[in-house]
Formats: C-alpha cells, structure tokens, sequence
C-alpha cells in the first residue's frame, strides 16, 4: 500500500503535496505506522522538485524560493550535486524586523541579514566567489 502512495507522488502537483504533508504529519500523530515513510518521501519528492528548478543568478544555481519551506540551497553546479550555500529564513516579516534572511556559504554565516531572497542569493554568490 505505501509503495503505490510513494509512487502516485510524482504525479502530484506541489499544493497538493503540500496538503498530503500537512496530513501526514496528523497521521504521526495517530499512530499510523506507514506515515514517516510517507513524511520521508514526500520530502525526498520536494527536494527532487526543488533540484529540478533550479536556476543560475551570479556564480552559483539556486533553487526557487518556497515561503512554505524556511530555507533554498545555492549549488556550484547546475544537475544540484554539490550544495555549497544555504538561504535561512528565521522569522516572518514583521513592521519592526523586516531582515529575516540570513545566509551561509560552506558553512560559514554571511555578514548581515537580508530583507529579500534575491539580496541574499547576492550577497552568497559575492561570498562563493571570494572563498572558492
């Protein structure tokens, strides 16, 4: 039964999946023994999804923003094999704290915080440039 669920996976569209996570993680909570499976592949079918629309801005390839997830991946190569920076979001926008982006390149954390995705993913392809 979970191998046909993990399978029908790739024919979903992204709101939809994004439905079945949200009812999954109810199904953990009941006890349903195949849900963390489920969990696991519906977050391996994202990070696919994710890989596959990546795009190149400066010198590394980003995955698209998602405000649903709290961080995208910066690659130095465009098939997404070597992950060399990651875009955190800590918070929700707010009147009184509108730079929520933070970044980290080779594990190293960026000077500052960014109010915009596209200002962070400057500021790491700034820093990949100086540190590779």
């Amino acid at each position: 039964m979970i191998e046909k669920r993990l399978a029908a996976l790739l024919g979903i569209t992204d709101a939809a999946l994004k439905r079945l996570l949200g009812n999954v993680g109810r199904s953990a909570l009941r006890g349903q023994p195949d849900a963390a499976l489920l969990r696991a592949g519906i977050g391996a079918e994202f990070a696919r999804r994710r890989v596959a629309r990546i795009r190149r801005e400066g010198d590394l390839w980003w995955e698209p923003h998602d405000a649903d997830f709290p961080q995208c991946h910066g690659y130095a190569d465009p098939e997404g094999t070597r992950r060399v920076a990651t875009i955190l979001k800590r918070t929700t926008h707010k009147a009184d704290d509108k730079e929520v982006y933070s970044v980290e390149v080779m594990g190293v954390a960026c000077e500052g915080r960014f109010h915009h995705v596209a200002d962070a993913r400057a500021a790491g392809a700034a820093a990949w440039a100086r540190l590779r």
